[in-house]
């Protein structure tokens, strides 16, 4: 009786420790590039939190039949649109910044910034297809990687912007796969279809 009275009690305290270790959950809060010019990077039938269906302008069939192996020309601007969660409760956005990696995979921290937002995020969050006002054009033809980076007042980060080792699918540490798209930039026009 003695023995299963401490075990009781060691499992009444067991439970203790963990409930009280456990971190609390918060809101989701993210940024995810959803488009960039016309090719969709993310499925729309996956939760933005889940780590599938992303990349579509990288190897998704129906963007490659429709624009001959890839919509993206050297010498033409792309719009990169993005989708931003709310903030965590008690927090705010301070800031939203694109970068690139001209590559595959950014084995340094040398990341490009493309822009970056420092206010008005109201005019953003929640918002399909917003974007950052401006049209980037890629200096030369080849591979880059595109990410979006966001800051809360409370300094959150999204992703932590001294990771290296991140491709099109992130890194599986602070960059999820939505945060980060692949474009391979053709030096020559695409080629046109249709009647």
């Amino acid at each position: 009786m003695k023995r299963l009275r401490i075990i009781v009690i060691l499992l009444v305290l067991a439970g203790w420790v963990q409930g009280y270790t456990d971190y609390p959950e918060t809101d989701d809060a993210y940024i995810a590039i959803t488009r960039v010019v016309t090719s969709v990077t993310g499925s729309q039938d996956e939760p933005i939190e889940e780590d599938a269906g992303w990349d579509y302008g990288d190897d998704d069939p129906g963007i490659t039949q429709a624009f001959g192996g890839s919509p993206f020309e050297y010498g033409k601007p792309l719009q990169i649109e993005i989708l931003l969660s709310p903030p965590p409760s008690g927090d705010a956005w301070a800031l939203i910044r694109l970068e690139y990696y001209q590559g595959t995979n950014a084995v340094t921290t040398a990341w490009e910034l493309i822009r970056e937002r420092t206010t008005t995020f109201e005019s953003v969050v929640g918002v399909p297809g917003a974007h950052l006002g401006l049209l980037w054009t890629p200096p030369a033809p080849g591979p880059y990687l595109i990410r979006v980076m966001g800051v809360t007042v409370a300094g959150l980060y999204t992703g932590l912007p001294t990771a290296t080792g991140i491709t099109a699918k992130g890194d599986g540490l602070s960059w999820n796969n939505h945060a980060v798209v692949g474009v391979w930039v053709q030096d020559r026009a695409r080629p046109s279809y249709g009647p």
